[in-house]
């Protein structure tokens, strides 16, 4: 777990891709999850967030 200094949030950075039910359990605990643009996650998977607690989604894509 890394503390991002500047605005105090503890952050928990994995390369798994968070759209499928063995990975979403990786955000029980967690308020924020971030989604990267080419993962897909099913509303399936965005239910299991919901019932974990996690409040904030973002979506980031990558621009080049």
């Amino acid at each position: 777990m890394n503390k991002n200094k500047k605005f105090g949030f503890d952050l928990e950075l994995i390369p798994d891709y968070l759209n499928s039910k063995e990975t979403a359990e990786k955000a029980k605990g967690f308020e924020c999850v971030v989604l990267r643009g080419n993962c897909f996650a099913t509303k399936e998977v965005l239910d299991m967030y919901k019932e974990y607690g996690v409040k904030i989604f973002i979506h980031k894509n990558s621009w080049n």
